[in-house]
């Protein structure tokens, strides 16, 4: 091997003795399990939904709908005469399905002739005096308009607040949000 045509192969590519590990400090490490406290404060954690993007949770139920019992329920109507009652955290859409969006306990169906709805638009979740509406990664996306100020566009998986009297669009499709009277019961 000592002729002049053989080539040295470059250090490592051939295997030899392992190189020695460098020594460490022998001094101890303290592991420590993190604690956490009854309930839950600040955002809730982002999601996975199945077969799509990252969706965050809407806010939370008020508070009083737990007190007093109440069921507050929400219509949505369109001025062609279309509307649909949301009840509890629903996911809407013209084929909505409660499985693409995390605590979807029921899926509205939305009428929309122009197609401009996806079949999986937006999730709305009954939050004391509103409407807490998250974008889910809509093709024609949310618009909430309150009378007097600027329509506000949620982002792709965005959350905003619609209340009595205002407007939700989806996609083209405006839909008048009131709030109805509770059923007695």
């Amino acid at each position: 091997m000592d002729g002049s045509d053989f080539i040295v192969p470059p250090p490592g590519l051939v295997p030899g003795e392992p190189p020695a590990a460098p020594e460490r400090a022998s001094k101890p490490v303290e592991r420590t399990l993190p604690s956490f406290a009854p309930g839950r404060s600040g955002p809730p954690p982002l999601r996975p939904t199945p077969g799509g993007p990252v969706v965050q949770a809407p806010p939370p139920i008020d508070p009083a709908f737990e007190v007093t019992g109440e069921r507050v329920r929400w219509r949505l109507a369109a001025a062609g005469g279309a509307d649909a009652v949301v009840t509890g955290p629903s996911v809407l859409g013209r084929a909505p399905r409660i499985e693409d969006a995390e605590g979807a306990s029921a899926a509205v169906p939305i009428d929309d002739p122009s197609r401009t709805v996806s079949k999986t638009h937006a999730l709305a979740v009954p939050a004391g005096a509103a409407l807490a509406i998250t974008d889910l990664h809509s093709t024609n996306g949310v618009r909430i308009e309150r009378p007097g100020a600027e329509p506000e566009e949620l982002a792709p998986g965005g959350t905003g607040l619609v209340g009595d009297g205002e407007v939700l669009v989806l996609g083209r499709l405006r839909l008048l949000v009131a709030r109805l009277p509770s059923p007695n019961v």
